[in-house]
């Protein structure tokens, strides 16, 4: 059973091989493009001057989740407060209600609800609550930091799991649909419904 929210995270990890590449403070700082002084054919005796523009500032990487506020009860669709653009240095996980069921090891499947917002926007991206239908997935095919952040968690549980780009979308250029840009930091909570 693959709905299409499942094709989503699904699709992050073909595209960049489960989360992996991490970029997370280098959202924005690729270099701006050239400015062309003159036309091709035009005199070159009075080239106007390019004036440099500027550089976006760097996001500085978090190495907490302490920024990430959730409120909400595991089961109910969570209210994710970020104030943006936020990054992480690595993939992070914050046991925001620990479960007892069973623990989720490296290459099994397992059914989730999730609720994605994007650290440079604040904005929510894609979720499985407001669809009504948690996701199944094998962990051997989401983005690294998804996989990173659910092994070891257990069933029952409520996960806060912050990726950078590198864990992310980078591999696949980001994903322009979603709003998610190379570099993208991505914030993930998680319900995890069954191991």
């Amino acid at each position: 059973m693959r709905s299409s929210s499942a094709k989503l995270v699904i699709a992050f990890g073909l595209t960049s091989a489960v989360i992996s590449l991490g970029a997370c403070g280098d959202s924005g700082d690729a270099a701006a493009p050239a400015a062309s002084p003159a036309a091709s054919g035009a005199s070159s005796t009075a080239a106007p001057s390019a004036t440099p523009s500027a550089k976006p500032s760097k996001v500085p990487a978090s190495t907490t989740l302490d920024a990430v506020k959730v409120a909400g009860a595991y089961g109910k669709e969570p209210k994710v407060t970020v104030k943006a653009p936020w990054a992480v240095d690595k993939t992070r996980t914050k046991v925001l209600q620990k479960g007892d069921g069973d623990t989720i090891a490296a290459g099994q499947s397992v059914r989730v609800d999730y609720y994605g917002v994007n650290g440079r926007t604040g904005k929510k991206f894609d979720d499985s609550f407001s669809r009504g239908q948690p996701v199944a997935f094998d962990l051997e095919q989401v983005v690294p930091g998804f996989k990173k952040g659910l092994v070891g968690q257990q069933q029952g549980s409520r996960v806060l799991i912050g990726m950078p780009g590198t864990d992310g979308y980078d591999a696949g250029g980001g994903n322009p649909q979603a709003g998610i840009e190379v570099g993208d930091t991505l914030i993930f909570v998680v319900d995890v419904v069954g191991v």
